[in-house]
């Protein structure tokens, strides 16, 4: 007889997961914490999920659409490219870092520790490279606009973010954060 699936279950699951993944870490959070808090048995979260991979994703996908929301919303107040494509690289490079308790380490730490069994979907980078790509193109003049095309732009940013993302949560956060972002700003105006 199958289980069925209840609302209030997942959320405990997925709300518990978010509170020990920013307390402890995605490598220092097991099964077991996030059951004992959602006051489930472990072995019901396979009901749920498929693995502690599958919840992370569960509740990091809305945390950074939200985010990246936000920052597309906050752009929408500024006019001048410069202004704006430095909102865009501060964001990626030293605001979601730093944000919620180093949040977004928790995916280097599960992208770094997965299976090659584990399921992986791209389709959260595709969406954010694909927005970043929009909002970088609206910066630019039309003749520097195919730069922010299919995803290489912002694909290459993102990858720039993981690092940035690891220094900071080490405390190696980069002195000369301010300098680097106004040379990509110049590199991508041209």
């Amino acid at each position: 007889m199958a289980q069925v699936k209840k609302a209030e279950v997942r959320d405990a699951i997925t709300s518990s997961a978010y509170r020990l993944f920013r307390a402890h870490g995605y490598v220092g959070t097991s099964m077991n914490d996030i059951g004992r808090a959602a006051g489930v048995a472990a072995s019901n979260i396979y009901v749920y999920f498929d693995s502690k991979l599958s919840i992370f994703y569960a509740v990091y996908e809305p945390w950074l659409t939200a985010r990246l929301l936000r920052l597309e919303h906050e752009l929408k107040q500024m006019r001048q490219p410069r202004t704006r494509l430095r909102l865009i690289l501060k964001t990626l490079w030293v605001d979601i870092p730093a944000e919620d308790s180093h949040f977004a380490n928790n995916l280097m730490q599960a992208a770094s520790t997965a299976t090659p069994d584990e399921v992986y979907s791209a389709e959260l980078l595709l969406w954010c490279e694909d927005l970043i790509s929009r909002l970088i193109r609206v910066c630019l003049p039309p003749k520097r606009a195919a730069i922010a095309d299919q995803r290489r732009l912002a694909h290459m940013l993102f990858m720039a973010h993981d690092g940035f993302v690891v220094r900071h949560y080490l405390g190696a956060q980069s002195e000369n954060v301010d300098e680097v972002i106004e040379m990509m700003i110049d590199l991508i105006l041209g």
